[in-house]
């Protein structure tokens, strides 16, 4: 057996389906009672991203320009990232005005099953290239076969690649069920991961309430068995400031408060920024 086999023998999803719809129906209640404090401080959690393949160079500027638009508003805080295709990053220096956000790509993107020294060699590339943060995608076909060890051992060579940026490892949780997702969430942590992602948004439903529950739940117990904080990013299909307050409630609820902050939640979306600036204008 080995280290990650090893450290999930200490772990116990404890929490069902009735604590989850018990949680859930808690959440419903408090979202129209949301401030625009709270939604100020959602928005600088959001990675603002685009990940067309029909991104033009073109396509960039415009949507750094309209990044750089939302960030001239002094009463928002300024987005935590912009995520692109590693492409684009020196576009990206080269436009974004706000040096506070941060340059984000994702690598081995969106399907992971690849050689792992392509995608070292991407994320090498993209780390010396000047990104502040770096998603991959687990080897979601490993973590249905157990190959925990496997799994973890990977992730440590891209974290290693990864040199001074964080590393986002995304679960792709919609495929796989609660356990799967629990115990992927954990390896990746092990294998030092800083945040935990749902999904690549490349799929049918993209995140789910049900499962950043899980993943909360994961980075909870890790933290209470080793007082390290890893962060948590939802990503897929979220376009409402409902849908940003949910995951925001989540994380407060399941992690505690000390998460509600960039450096330990993120949203991963494109049109969100908007809305949350309309309900905040009125």
């Amino acid at each position: 057996m080995g280290k990650y086999e090893d450290a999930l023998k200490s772990y116990t999803l404890n929490f069902n389906e009735k604590q989850k719809n018990s949680l859930l129906d808690e959440i419903k209640k408090e979202i129209e009672k949301t401030d625009n404090e709270t939604l100020r401080k959602i928005f600088g959690c959001i990675d603002m991203t685009t990940l067309n393949i029909t991104d033009t160079e073109n396509d960039m500027v415009e949507f750094i320009n309209n990044v750089n638009k939302l960030s001239e508003d002094k009463t928002l805080p300024p987005f935590a990232s912009v995520c692109s295709y590693p492409i684009y990053i020196n576009l990206i220096k080269e436009n974004l005005k706000n040096k506070e956000t941060r340059i984000c790509v994702p690598t081995g993107f969106p399907n992971p099953s690849t050689y792992l020294e392509v995608k070292i060699a991407e994320t090498a590339l993209a780390a010396s290239e000047g990104a502040d943060e770096i998603d991959i995608v687990i080897s979601v076909n490993k973590i249905i076969e157990k190959k925990y060890d496997e799994v973890g051992e990977e992730i440590e060579e891209i974290k290693y690649a990864c040199r001074d940026a964080k590393l986002k490892v995304i679960l792709e949780s919609e495929v796989l069920n609660d356990e799967q997702i629990y115990n992927a969430a954990l390896t990746a942590i092990y294998a030092g991961a800083d945040f935990i992602k749902t999904s690549t948004g490349k799929l049918k439903t993209g995140a789910t309430n049900e499962a950043a529950i899980v993943i909360c739940k994961a980075i909870k117990d890790f933290y209470e068995k080793t007082n390290q904080r890893i962060g948590f990013k939802a990503a897929g299909g979220i376009r409402t400031w409902e849908d940003a307050v949910t995951y925001y409630k989540i994380t407060e609820k399941v992690c505690g408060k000390e998460w509600l902050n960039k450096e330990y939640f993120r949203l991963g979306a494109s049109k969100l920024a908007d809305e949350i600036v309309k309900k905040v204008k009125g």
